[in-house]
């Protein structure tokens, strides 16, 4: 399996991109509808919409986000969410995700599908610093290349405290344990070590590179039971390998520190259609694709548990409309509803967005104006 050709390499760089939208910045300023409109022309770039049009996008997506406190979904996309629990220094935050409140408590049950959000930092929230990433990408290269077998073997063991998950004899045929005899894999690896190092590199200013990065490394996901997912996580045994190696080298580079990936639900379903659209959208807003520097494995809209619900269907349309109740009666929609059509109002009393109607207004007249000559051009042609 290893090493990568050249040609594999190349086409693992190119793949690696950094595109981050002010998505929090839009969210306070504008509004649930200009923080949808980035998602949707975002995802519209890679065909990602699965054929939904933009109207029924915006209009399942804003209920959904509606649904979400505002500022935990504000944090969550700025990367302050864990630095503000953790840290002790937002005391709704830290009331918010306390394990006696009715958020915390709906997460322990068996089933209450949810988005959760899994950032990477420290015991105090603080996010790992550009410098230590490029040191993290130096080792995965080399880990993905097949170089360094002993600290490939001091990472593949890292996390598994007593058990050998690999052996040199294996590492030596390109048996590596995350990389499970997978080319797909190591491309993967690589095209995430691109992307961090765009980011930690050539995105951050020198007198920035040895401060903790402000949008720390998010993994997204989805499960129907979040205290089921969150034991198999504290257990290391889940399927976001990504994840998994990146934190090994984290623990094998920097022993000391408290570097691990924090647990937040952000919003709980109310219906099947909702669960691949949220998934989604919460990795495209909080930069967790790993073609960005995110640690999820597929990119947005490909995450094979949003696809693959398994629910009982004789139990299934009862057990949604008991989610919904739920979620109507613990979560703030009407008000943050309010609140939103309230920033809008204020947006379209602007200067800037006045111009901008009478523009769309022009543009509008142009193309009719344009129209109706070509109708009497065709006309006179053909008579």
């Amino acid at each position: 399996m290893l090493p990568l050709s050249l040609q594999q390499i190349d086409i693992a760089c190119r793949s690696g991109k950094v595109f981050h939208l002010p998505f929090a910045k839009k969210l306070v300023e504008k509004g649930y509808t200009d923080l949808i409109d980035a998602i949707y022309y975002q995802e519209e770039e890679y065909g990602n919409t699965h054929g939904l049009m933009y109207l029924g996008w915006r209009q399942r997506l804003r209920f959904l986000f509606a649904s979400v406190p505002l500022n935990v979904l504000r944090y969550a996309l700025d990367g302050s969410l864990a630095r503000r629990d953790l840290s002790k220094t937002d005391p709704d935050i830290v009331k918010h995700f306390h394990p006696d409140s009715p958020w915390q408590m709906r997460s322990l049950e068996k089933f209450a599908p949810a988005i959760y959000v899994r950032p990477f930092v420290n015991h105090a929230g603080e996010s790992s610093t550009p410098r230590e990433f490029l040191q993290v990408a130096q080792v995965l290269f080399g880990y993905a290349y097949g170089l360094d077998l002993e600290t490939a073997l001091r990472i593949d063991t890292a996390l598994q405290a007593g058990q050998q998950s690999s052996t040199l004899a294996e590492l030596k045929e390109g048996r590596h344990c995350y990389l499970a005899c997978s080319q797909n894999r190591a491309m993967k690896v690589i095209a995430w070590c691109q992307a961090i190092i765009t980011l930690a590199d050539e995105k951050t200013p020198e007198d920035q590179k040895d401060k903790p990065m402000k949008q720390p490394r998010v993994h997204c996901g989805y499960f129907k039971s979040v205290s089921r997912r969150k034991r198999q996580y504290d257990k290391h045994q889940s399927t976001t390998w990504l994840a998994l190696l990146v934190e090994s080298v984290f623990r094998v580079l920097f022993p000391a520190a408290s570097y691990h990936l924090h647990m937040y639900p952000i919003c709980f379903l109310g219906a099947e259609y909702e669960v691949l659209l949220a998934e989604q959208a919460m990795m495209c807003c909080t930069h967790a694709d790993y073609t960005y520097g995110g640690l999820c494995v597929a990119p947005a809209g490909q995450c094979s548990s949003a696809e693959l619900l398994g629910y009982n269907e004789a139990t299934k349309g009862k057990t949604w409309d008991d989610l919904r109740l739920w979620r109507h009666e613990h979560a703030p929609i009407m008000a943050n509803v309010r609140h939103d059509n309230a920033v809008r109002a204020a947006v379209r009393a602007t200067p800037e967005y006045k111009l901008l109607e009478i523009e769309a207004g022009l543009a509008a007249f142009a193309i009719a104006d344009d129209k109706m000559k070509g109708d009497i051009e065709r006309e006179a042609f053909f008579h």
